[in-house]
């Protein structure tokens, strides 16, 4: 598997593991692993563009679409307790065993590692709009 193709395939995998194998919200998922493309100098790119909401990646939602397809990771819809549609991203078995290889196999490099344990420790237990509200403060080209 080549490098560059295990990072855009499991970094999302492993954020969802850190956060206990379920991980809520597209759009939390798609900051977080905007953080750490720049945490890491942009050393890889999902292709991040400006939206509405903060940074979009397309390749990365694209990404997610195929993960769920090859029964690595599920995503559940469910609403907030303000009644709003949130989707919520569980690993599968597969998905787990998946993941156990490729770390062991040191497919996930060890800096990208670092740098997403660096975000989830920062950003990961900001409240939604907290974390939004960074993102967009810190990044606001990327802000329409």
């Amino acid at each position: 598997m080549p490098r560059e193709y295990s990072v855009y395939t499991i970094l999302p995998l492993y954020l969802i593991r850190k956060e206990g194998g379920k991980f809520r919200g597209r759009t939390r998922l798609q900051k977080l692993v905007f953080l750490v493309q720049k945490e890491m100098n942009d050393a890889f790119d999902y292709g991040f563009k400006p939206a509405q909401q903060g940074p979009l990646s397309y390749k990365l939602y694209q990404r997610m679409q195929n993960l769920e397809a090859l029964d690595l990771v599920k995503e559940l819809e469910g609403t907030t307790h303000s009644g709003n549609l949130v989707f919520r991203y569980e690993l599968t078995a597969e998905g787990k065993s998946f993941l156990n290889y490729a770390i062991q196999n040191n497919l996930l490099p060890s800096e990208v590692k670092s740098a997403a344990d660096r975000i989830l420790e920062e950003y990961g237990t900001l409240p939604y709009v907290e974390l939004l509200n960074k993102v967009h403060s810190d990044h606001p080209a990327y802000v329409k």
